[in-house]
């Protein structure tokens, strides 16, 4: 029971629900899981948001929620670079519609990623929910609204994720705002103004 937070937090960080959210809609949409998708998920998705945050937790031998605010930032900030290149990357050329889902999910990523430097500097928001609460939004408004009940799993990370001393309530409460705004205004973007 005494590993049942940093299971929680392991199991429902960022890059791992990505790849949730990515299997269950590529399950629901595999005609549009192309190599030029697999690739752009790979590379923007992947190394070059996470590889540097990985690494230099690995020579600091810290894991990467144990980053202070000052440590972070530079790290999301690189995120925001390869999400705004991401979303570029699917919008050139002419299969647009095709990517709209990863489009999206990129710019909510863009997104998300301002928010939390932004909240960075005023707080430490929980980047477990946020990276949670996005994505699950995000999917339930293009693959089925039945996605949003997934968010009963929020609770359990904000339990694990105070359990584990790394975040208050009210930074929990941040987090799921952040995450909700990014993939509704992602969407909203998205489906009217770039595609």
């Amino acid at each position: 029971m005494d590993r049942l937070p940093e299971i929680i937090s392991h199991i429902f960080n960022a890059p791992f629900v990505c790849a949730y959210v990515l299997i269950i809609y590529y399950s629901f949409y595999p005609n549009k899981l192309t190599v030029k998708a697999l690739l752009g998920i790979i590379i923007f998705l992947y190394i070059i948001p996470w590889g540097p945050v990985l690494g230099y937790s690995f020579l600091r031998k810290i894991p990467p929620s144990r980053l202070s605010n000052k440590e972070r930032i530079p790290f999301v900030i690189i995120g925001l670079i390869s999400y705004v290149l991401g979303t570029l990357y699917f919008c050139l050329g002419t299969y647009g519609r095709l990517y709209n889902f990863l489009v999206s999910l990129l710019l909510m990523y863009a997104i998300l990623s301002t928010f939390l430097i932004i909240g960075n500097i005023f707080s430490k928001p929980s980047v477990h929910v946020a990276g949670f609460v996005a994505p699950i939004i995000l999917l339930s408004l293009y693959a089925s609204w039945l996605f949003v009940a997934l968010l009963i799993i929020v609770p359990f990370i904000g339990w694990s994720r105070i359990k584990l001393r790394i975040h208050t309530p009210s930074q929990l409460m941040l987090g799921f705002l952040i995450g909700f705004l990014s993939a509704v205004i992602s969407y909203e973007v998205t489906i009217y103004i770039i595609l």
